[in-house]
């Protein structure tokens, strides 16, 4: 109960302000309670429970069978005083950095994949954008236009990450139709240059002095960001918020059995440390652990649970598992590591400058003695050198993106039997890539650290592929959801 009123709180805070800035003016209606439940996942309750706080403090009126509309007045409240809290400046600044790492190269990747088919629809879209174009609509035709870019990849994980950081949402605030004039004509002369190929993200979309007229003009109030909800915290829980709940927490428990962290005999983390671990609820780590003890994958002993097989005997489980639930567990991870190969170059690149010659030595030294240790039990080197590209990233909204996408890439755990199938040479192939990177960084090579480490990531994407295609999972992972609906 506590948790829902501080949620519709938050969300109360996060629509006055964007009625308090302008971006919903008098007159203009706010989300219905549907449309609140899709965009923030509430309850219907929940919702209503916003819209009445928004109604009793005098922003909204509501009327039967109507949408409820704003009746606040800005210049009213100037001369009472009552203002839009300033916006964090250094939030935005640090969202503003992480896009140029994260959101760039994929920006980039996914324009390479349009056709003038897709130029000329976003040309038609934008010619919609004119003088009499609601000031409420603005800042969402903006961006799905931004956003069509990266859909064109088909990868859901990366517009969960896309959306968590919320880049799209930084817009100046108040409008003008100065400013709005101003936009389209930048807007469409973007595209003419995506058309001619001479499009650069670094130096196109340098724009933060226009978004924000930090630079030319005194600060100004901002639309809410992910800083009113939670932030940077929340971008995890956000990225993971669409997983399976229950499968997610068991799967990730016999792989981990099969890695050899929990061994035969090992008591499993309590429930309250389950649900901090996976972000679930009591109810879901108690169904997720009364199914393994159906497969006699533990037992129960004075109240505790015991794991009660080894890792040797796990394959027999394995085929017990409904089909579904392994290609969706796999389509998770093979999109987590896409979207890491895509993008960490720029972040490696970014943490090699902030990391020591020590812990750079110490790197090469760990992937070395793999490397030399003859039998491979894991893809430990891309393992290592993401935790210390994540360790050592300096913007907290990029760190917490690759924390959550780290939780979905350990090789080992979410698909077990991988350096059992043949493929020890084409992972003993990564690990030299691994190394090279690793002994790249050691000596002060940072751009070379960084072309290597998308390399290691890149070879283990196709590693992870070819996996699933020798097993026949690939088609039934790849069926998991359609990407192609990102589009539309």
């Amino acid at each position: 109960m506590r948790g829902a009123v501080i949620l519709s709180q938050t969300i109360y805070r996060t629509i006055k302000e964007k009625i308090e800035c302008g971006l919903y003016p008098v007159g203009s209606p706010i989300p219905s309670c549907a449309e609140l439940c899709k965009m923030y996942r509430i309850s219907e309750k929940t919702a209503r429970r916003v819209v009445e706080i928004l109604e009793k403090e005098k922003f909204i009126e509501t009327s039967r069978g109507k949408r409820p509309r704003v009746i606040f007045k800005r210049r009213e409240a100037e001369k009472s005083g009552s203002t839009a809290e300033r916006p964090d400046y250094e939030v935005i600044r640090d969202i503003s950095l992480s896009a140029r790492v994260f959101y760039y190269p994929l920006l980039r990747y996914g324009l390479s994949l349009c056709t003038q088919e897709d130029f000329d629809e976003l040309e038609t879209r934008l010619s919609c954008i004119n003088e009499m174009t609601p000031a409420c609509e603005l800042p969402g035709m903006l961006r799905h236009f931004w956003r069509f870019f990266v859909s064109k990849i088909g990868n859901a994980m990366i517009l969960r990450c896309i959306d968590s950081i919320g880049y799209l949402e930084l817009v100046p605030m108040p409008y003008d139709i100065e400013f709005e004039q101003f936009y389209r004509e930048y807007l469409f002369d973007i595209l003419s240059k995506m058309r001619r190929g001479s499009f650069d993200p670094q130096e196109e979309l340098d724009i933060q002095r226009i978004f924000l007229r930090c630079e030319v003009l005194p600060p100004m109030r901002c639309a809410s960001t992910p800083a009113s909800l939670g932030w940077p915290h929340s971008i995890s829980a956000n990225i993971r918020k669409d997983d399976a709940k229950i499968s997610a927490v068991y799967m990730d428990i016999i792989g981990r059995i099969v890695s050899g962290e929990y061994k035969q005999g090992d008591i499993l983390p309590s429930h309250a440390a389950l649900c901090k671990e996976y972000g679930v609820s009591h109810d879901s780590t108690s169904r997720a652990i009364r199914y393994l003890r159906e497969l006699k994958v533990i037992r129960s002993e004075r109240r505790k649970s015991v794991v009660a097989l080894s890792a040797a005997e796990i394959p027999l489980v394995w085929s017990k598992l409904d089909i579904k639930i392994i290609c969706r567990s796999f389509r998770s991870f093979i999109d987590a590591l896409e979207t890491v190969s895509l993008t960490i170059e720029d972040a490696a690149l970014l943490s090699a400058g902030e990391t020591p010659a020590a812990e750079a030595a110490a790197l090469r030294g760990a992937i070395g003695d793999g490397l030399r240790g003859g039998e491979l039990t894991s893809f430990c080197a891309t393992k290592e050198l993401l935790e210390m590209i994540v360790s050592h990233i300096p913007y907290r909204t990029l760190r917490e993106i690759y924390l959550a996408l780290k939780k979905y890439t350990p090789f080992d755990r979410v698909v077990p039997g991988l350096l059992r199938n043949g493929r020890e040479e084409a992972v003993r192939a990564i690990y030299q890539k691994a190394y090279g990177a690793a002994n790249a960084l050691a000596s002060g090579e940072n751009k070379y650290f960084a072309e290597l480490s998308a390399k290691a990531f890149q070879m283990s994407a196709g590693e992870v592929l070819a996996y699933c295609k020798d097993m026949g999972y690939l088609e039934a992972t790849m069926k998991v959801y359609d990407g192609t609906i990102f589009l539309k």
